[in-house]
């Protein structure tokens, strides 16, 4: 029951985690500030966390402006007069 618990406070078990976690201890160390992609010391990287709510809320203002001067621009279009 107590490695249970020390499991539960303190997952283990992810060696390229650990490793991860250590080199960028070191990268901090040695005087690198910039941020340091973790996934650097994996095999092979770790998916993306998902987008926050403000994130995606971000993205669809972005879409539903995009929409919008796609609709303005095609009545544009159909508001000119026909060439002749």
């Amino acid at each position: 029951m107590e490695w249970q618990e020390y499991w539960r406070l303190e997952p283990f078990g992810d060696e390229w985690e650990q490793t991860a976690t250590i080199c960028e201890a070191i990268f901090h160390a040695a005087g690198y500030v910039e941020d340091v992609d973790r996934n650097r010391w994996r095999p092979v990287p770790r998916e993306k966390p998902a987008p926050t709510p403000e994130q995606l809320n971000e993205k669809m203002q972005k879409f539903k402006a995009f929409a919008e001067s796609m609709r303005a621009a095609k009545r544009a279009k159909q508001e000119q007069p026909p060439e002749s």
